[in-house]
């Protein structure tokens, strides 16, 4: 347990940026929330401190600290390598319209919407089930399905994040 926090405190520091370009390159998601640091998971120090942010997990039964950071995003980064951000994103824990609005506009996606503003390659496939938006693209000239959600701009963050990913 101490190992971690101490990999944590010898890490270079991460601006902002790096912190979020790093996680790209990773292919992890910083999750946003509404809470004061903005991020889920991650937890604002008293007033004061260099290293105003930390990232405490639960553990075996004990919560365990992962470190302290300059930014949120490192933060956030720290939590989302960790086995337990790992789980988190593998559960695909499903997020309200309007975490994904703010995950997507975190990542700089735009979530796409036709004239009658409904979202494209998104629609409502099975009512009344857990997840009943379905979201699809395509892929040299082929439908690719990409999973049902939960809600609509849950789908329309796959497709932004898809088409983006389909681009590079």
């Amino acid at each position: 347990m101490k190992a971690a926090a101490e990999r944590a405190a010898a890490a270079p520091l991460l601006t902002s940026d790096e912190a979020r370009q790093q996680a790209q390159a990773e292919k992890l998601t910083l999750r946003v929330s509404k809470n004061k640091t903005g991020y889920l998971g991650v937890n604002l120090a008293p007033p004061g401190s260099p290293k105003p942010y930390y990232v405490q997990v639960t553990r075996g039964g004990k919560l365990t600290h992962l470190g302290r950071f300059v930014t949120a995003e490192e933060a956030a980064l720290c939590l989302a390598r960790s086995p337990e951000g790992k789980a988190a994103a593998a559960k695909g824990a499903p997020l309200t319209s309007e975490e994904a609005r703010q995950q997507a506009k975190a990542e700089g996606l735009t979530l796409r919407t036709s004239e009658d503003g409904s979202y494209l390659c998104v629609r409502l496939y099975k009512p009344g089930q857990p997840k009943p938006y379905n979201a699809r693209s395509t892929r040299s000239g082929k439908r690719v399905n990409l999973g049902s959600f939960a809600t609509a701009e849950e789908a329309a963050l796959c497709v932004a994040r898809y088409t983006t990913e389909a681009s590079l």
